[in-house]
């Protein structure tokens, strides 16, 4: 699947902040049926920066909230079977970012995702995934490091 992610961070301190995230990710045409599976994330936590420097920072976040996962399987018989599960869901990784401009910076990160779906009894079963993001942030107001 590939998609966008959308989060915004407020930092309380020079360690920690919290961070809302917002994602969809997409793949077409599952298993060559012509039916399209998506994940849209929604989730909050905090981040922690083990390391900030001027131009590099080290962060690490745990997130928490849903997902609605869409798709498509095939039930014991080798039909098609459609669906969706909306259910909780979170996030454990972290990344690094390093500093262009005093309001541009460069983000690489990696997270252990887990979410639900349907399997192909027709139940809702835990799945674990990766999910890595590049990103340009953009930094709002003064900087004071």
């Amino acid at each position: 699947m590939n998609g966008v992610e959308a989060s915004f961070t407020a930092d309380f301190h020079r360690r920690f902040g919290i961070k809302f995230d917002l994602g969809y990710d997409l793949a077409s045409n599952v298993f060559d049926t012509q039916h399209h599976a998506d994940l849209l994330t929604y989730m909050a936590g905090p981040v922690f920066y083990p390391i900030r420097q001027r131009k590099f920072s080290v962060y690490t976040q745990l997130l928490f909230g849903g997902a609605r996962e869409s798709g498509v399987n095939f039930d014991a018989n080798g039909q098609t079977a459609t669906g969706w599960v909306n259910r909780f869901a979170w996030a454990a990784g972290g990344g690094v970012q390093y500093r262009l401009t005093p309001s541009f910076s460069v983000r690489l990160g990696a997270d252990y995702l887990r979410t639900s779906f349907f399997n192909s009894n027709l139940a809702i079963q835990g799945q674990s995934n990766l999910r890595t993001a590049a990103s340009l942030v953009y930094t709002f107001g003064e900087r004071r490091e």
